[in-house]
C-alpha cells in the first residue's frame, strides 16, 4: 500500500470516528461497592476468612472482555468453560485449543449481533460438554419457548423457578468450592447502571454483609463489584425485552455423562463441618429423644430436615444437581425410576413431608421443589434413606427400631432379584443404591 493511499484511508477512519461519540468506562453506581476500593479490599478480607471465596481463584485466571457490546453471553460462558479445563477440541489460534466466543458450539450469528437469552445460553452451554441447571425469577406469565432449533436435539430445558432463599442457597454452595459456577442474567438497570439485560458470573460472596462479587465481563465498562444479595435477586425479575420471558441464574459444572460418575462434585468443607457441629450437638432434635416410638413419622422427619438448617441445604445442592442431571439426560428410563420408586412406602411418607415443609415456608422444602419440581419427594426420600443408622439412634432408639427400620427394610428388600422384573430394573436398584451412598457420604459423613 502507498503512503498516500495510507493516509487518506487514515484521515477518512478518522473523519468517522470524529462523528460518532465515544464513551471511556461508567461510573458505579453508589449501591455498588468497587472491588478495588479499601472497603472492596475488606469485604474479601471477610469473605476469605469465611470461606466464601473457593470460587474466585479459578474465575479470576480466566477473567474476559466481551468482544462486543451485546456478547455478555457468550463471553461469560467461554469464560466458565475456561474456568472448567475444558477442551473445546477445536483451533483457537496458532496451534491452541481455546474458548472464546468464536469457538463455541452452537453459536449463530445473530447470536453475536442481538446476544443471546437465559434459555439460548443453557443450550449452548450443553453444546460445549458442561452440564447445567437453570432457574427463572418467578412470574405469572413465565412460558417456554418452543421455537429453539437445535441441530444436537438435545433436551429442552425445564422452565424452574427459584425463589429468593433457593437463591442464595445456590449461590453460596457454588461459592464454597470450585467445579460449580453461578452465573445470572440480570437487568441492569436494577443496579442503576446503564444499558438492558446482561450476563455475568459470580465470583464470590461475604455472607457476614450479604453481598456477592461480581465479575462483570463489560470490562470497559464497569469494575468487578459487590451487590446486595437481596438486589441481585430483584435484578432477575425484569422480563427480557425480546422474549418476555424473565430472567435467573444458571449453575454451570463439567458434564456428567455417567451415573457412576455422581456426586463427582463432592461437598464444600464449610458447610460440611458446620453441619456435623451440628449433628454431634446434644441439643439437635433433644425434643425427640424421649417421645413415645408411636409418634407421627411425618412429623418427625418434617422436623428432621427443617432442623438440618442452611449448611445442610448447601450440601444438598450439590447431590441434587447431578442427579437432576442425570435424569434429564436418562429420559425415560428416569421416568421408569420415579415411577419404580414412588411404589415404596417410604416416598409416599416423603411426599406428605414436602407438603408440610412447603405450607410451614420452610427453605429446604422450597429448596428441593424448586430444584427437583416433580422429583421433589424421590429426592427427599434419598434423604431420609442416607441418614445413618447411628444418627437415628442419638434421637431416638424406640423411633428408629419399631417405625424407621421398617421403611427402610422395604426398601431393601427390593434389591433381591425375585422382587425385580426385568434387567432395566435391576441396573436402575443399582443405580439408587449408588445415590444413597453419596447422599450418606456427602450430607452425614464426617
Amino acid at each position: 500500500m502507498s503512503r498516500s493511499l495510507f493516509k487518506k484511508m487514515f484521515y477518512q477512519f478518522s473523519a468517522v470516528e470524529q462523528q460518532v461519540q465515544t464513551v471511556y468506562k461508567r461510573p458505579l453506581p453508589k449501591i455498588l461497592i468497587n472491588f478495588s476500593s479499601e472497603q472492596g479490599k475488606k469485604l474479601f478480607k471477610e469473605a476469605l476468612e469465611e470461606g466464601n471465596m473457593e470460587c474466585y481463584f479459578p474465575l479470576s485466571e480466566q477473567f474476559m472482555t466481551q468482544l462486543e457490546p451485546s456478547t455478555c453471553g457468550s463471553t461469560t460462558l467461554a469464560m466458565v468453560l475456561n474456568t472448567l479445563n475444558l477442551d473445546p477440541k477445536k483451533r483457537w489460534k496458532g496451534i491452541w485449543r481455546w474458548y472464546s466466543e468464536e469457538t463455541l458450539e452452537g453459536m449463530k450469528p445473530e447470536y453475536i449481533k442481538q446476544g443471546i437469552d437465559l434459555e439460548n445460553f443453557s443450550h449452548i452451554t450443553k453444546h460445549n460438554n458442561a452440564s447445567i441447571q437453570t432457574f427463572y425469577y418467578p412470574h405469572e406469565h413465565q412460558s417456554q419457548s418452543s421455537k429453539y432449533d437445535c441441530e444436537y436435539h438435545c433436551s429442552k430445558d425445564k422452565i424452574k423457578s427459584a425463589s429468593y432463599s433457593t437463591f442464595v442457597i445456590c449461590l453460596t454452595a457454588c461459592c464454597r468450592r470450585t467445579g460449580l459456577y453461578m452465573v445470572l442474567n440480570q437487568s441492569r438497570k436494577a443496579l442503576s447502571q446503564t444499558g438492558e439485560g446482561h450476563f455475568q458470573p459470580v465470583g464470590g460472596l461475604n455472607m457476614a454483609h450479604q453481598k456477592a462479587l461480581m465479575f462483570d465481563v463489560a470490562r470497559f465498562k464497569y469494575p468487578p463489584y459487590w451487590c446486595n444479595l437481596d438486589l441481585l435477586y430483584e435484578s432477575l425479575k425484569s422480563l427480557d425485552n425480546v422474549t418476555k420471558r424473565p430472567r435467573g441464574f444458571a449453575l454451570i459444572s463439567r458434564d456428567l455423562e455417567n451415573f457412576s460418575k455422581i456426586c463427582s462434585i463432592s461437598p464444600d468443607q464449610v458447610s460440611k463441618k458446620k453441619l456435623q457441629i451440628k449433628l454431634q450437638s446434644e441439643n439437635f432434635m433433644s425434643n425427640y429423644k424421649d417421645i413415645d416410638y408411636k409418634y407421627d413419622l411425618i412429623d418427625f422427619y418434617q422436623s428432621f430436615l427443617k432442623e438440618m438448617g442452611f449448611d445442610f441445604s448447601v450440601l444438598l445442592v450439590y447431590n441434587m444437581y447431578e442427579v437432576m442431571n442425570y435424569f434429564e439426560k436418562q429420559g425415560e428410563q428416569a421416568d421408569y425410576l420415579f415411577q419404580a420408586f414412588s411404589k415404596n412406602q417410604i416416598y409416599k411418607i416423603s411426599e406428605k413431608i414436602i407438603c408440610k415443609l412447603l405450607e410451614e415456608k420452610s427453605e429446604v422444602g422450597i429448596l428441593i421443589t424448586e430444584f427437583c419440581g416433580n422429583y421433589a419427594p424421590l429426592i427427599a426420600s434419598l434423604v431420609l434413606l442416607s441418614i445413618p443408622e447411628s444418627q437415628y439412634m442419638k434421637i431416638n432408639k424406640n423411633l428408629y427400631k419399631n417405625d424407621i427400620k421398617k421403611l427402610i427394610d422395604e426398601y431393601k428388600d427390593l434389591d433381591h432379584k425375585e422382587n425385580l422384573d426385568n434387567e432395566l430394573e435391576i441396573e436402575i436398584r443399582k443405580y439408587m443404591k449408588q445415590i444413597v451412598v453419596s447422599f450418606k457420604n456427602n450430607l452425614f459423613q464426617s
